[in-house]
């Protein structure tokens, strides 16, 4: 949605050198975080992607800009505090 008419604007400009650097910056950004982000997400810190997705749709309301990180640390604190509740409270 921003790197394609923002590349467009540049070649309508004829500023070829930056529509081709926006373009790729965007690819690149675009990759990292669609595909490596839930990656790193799941391996290190077992967060399931649509867990992060959550946080941030609260986080943003709540805490603004900051919201995209505070968000999903938040709500995967929680989910971590409800899984060691439940493990130590209601032991079989």
């Amino acid at each position: 949605i921003v790197w394609i008419p923002g590349t467009i604007y540049l070649i309508i400009q004829q500023n070829y050198p930056y529509a081709i650097i926006l373009l790729a910056w965007g690819l690149f950004l675009s990759n990292v975080d669609n595909l490596i982000r839930p990656m790193i997400n799941k391996k290190v810190g077992d967060l399931h992607p649509l867990v992060s997705l959550w946080g941030v749709f609260i986080g943003i309301p709540i805490f603004g800009f900051l919201g995209i990180f505070i968000g999903p640390l938040i709500l995967s604190v929680t989910l971590l505090l409800f899984k060691l509740h439940k493990e130590e409270f209601y032991k079989k």
